[in-house]
């Protein structure tokens, strides 16, 4: 397990997260529906980007700091902007698991455009 690498994703996907979900509601004002596909094209892009600039396999790094992410998130949503105020632990747990099979998902995405470069320079 690559730490750093969870680290920076979990930075990465809390920072694209945002720039998904707030920066694109704001100039978009989309709904729940969109707010839904930006914040999951959020985890997916993070994953890609640790997949991809990381070296070695690093899918594994990848899914946890999309679970990361979605905590980090949450005490930003709960506590910064005090906009949650129930605590719903279906909705956590449908977070989590999306957070980490979306961001999986990324990481493995990354890896093979990774695999794809190296091929290539050969």
């Amino acid at each position: 397990m690559e730490w750093a690498w969870v680290i920076t994703g979990t930075v990465i996907a809390f920072i694209l997260n945002n720039i998904f979900v707030y920066g694109f509601f704001v100039l978009l004002r989309f709904g729940v529906v969109g707010i839904l596909i930006s914040l999951g094209a959020s985890f997916i892009v993070a994953g890609i980007i640790v997949g991809y600039k990381s070296p070695g396999v690093t899918i594994k790094e990848a899914a946890l700091a999309g679970v990361l992410g979605v905590i980090l998130n949450f005490f930003f949503i709960y506590y910064g902007l005090g906009a949650i105020t129930i605590l719903d632990s279906e909705i956590i747990v449908i977070g989590l698991a999306g957070g980490f099979i979306l961001s999986f998902v990324g990481g493995w995405i990354g890896e093979e455009m990774q695999k794809r470069k190296e091929a290539k320079a050969k």
